[in-house]
C-alpha cells in the first residue's frame, strides 16, 4: 500500500459573540427601594418647640434578605404638642446592608391623632446632609398613632443596630 501523507484542515474559525459590557449598579444607586421597614413603633411626645421620641425598627434589606432591628432615641422641635404611640412601616432608599441604616438620623413629618385614631408620615435622612443629595440613605414611614397629638416635627436621632439575621 503506498505511503500517502494525510493533510488536516483546520477547521473554520467560529464568530466569537460577544455581549456588550455592562457595570451592575449597586442597589445605593437604583431608583427602587432597598429596604422595606416590616414594622416600626415609637413614644412620642411634646410640649410646644421640643419634641422627643424612643423606639424600634425591624428592616429587610431586599438585596440579600438579612434583617435587622435597631433601637433609636432622639430630640427635636414639633409645632404642635401631645404624646402618642405610633406603629408604621416604611420604604429605604440608597442602603446595602444594616451598617447603612444605623448613626445620626434626620426626619420631619407630621402627626395628628385623637384617641385610637391618627396618622403619622415621615421623611427621614441620614446625618446631617441635605435630605436631596444622590445617594444619601432616606426613606419614609407611614403609620397608625393613637393618643393625642398633632403638629409637624423635625428631629435627630441615634439609630443602633441591636441583631442582624443572617
Amino acid at each position: 500500500m503506498p505511503y500517502t501523507q494525510a493533510t488536516a484542515t483546520p477547521p473554520s474559525p467560529q464568530p466569537v459573540q460577544t455581549a456588550p459590557v455592562s457595570t451592575p449598579t449597586p442597589p445605593s444607586n437604583n431608583e427602587g427601594p432597598d429596604a422595606g421597614i416590616l414594622w416600626g413603633f415609637n413614644f412620642s411626645g411634646s410640649v410646644p418647640s421640643y419634641y422627643t421620641t424612643a423606639g424600634m425598627d425591624e428592616v429587610v434589606f431586599l438585596v440579600d434578605g438579612t434583617r435587622a432591628t435597631y433601637n433609636y432615641m432622639g430630640q427635636g422641635q414639633m409645632a404642635g404638642g401631645g404624646a402618642n404611640l405610633s406603629v408604621y412601616g416604611g420604604l429605604v432608599f440608597n442602603v446595602d446592608g444594616p451598617e447603612d441604616y444605623t448613626g445620626l438620623t434626620q426626619s420631619c413629618g407630621i402627626t395628628l391623632s385623637v384617641a385610637q385614631y391618627g396618622v403619622s408620615i415621615d421623611y427621614f435622612w441620614s446625618g446631617d446632609v441635605n435630605p436631596f443629595t444622590p445617594g444619601v440613605p432616606k426613606g419614609f414611614t407611614i403609620g397608625w398613632t393613637p393618643g393625642i397629638a398633632a403638629g409637624g416635627f423635625c428631629v435627630t436621632a441615634d439609630y443602633q443596630n441591636t441583631w442582624s439575621f443572617p
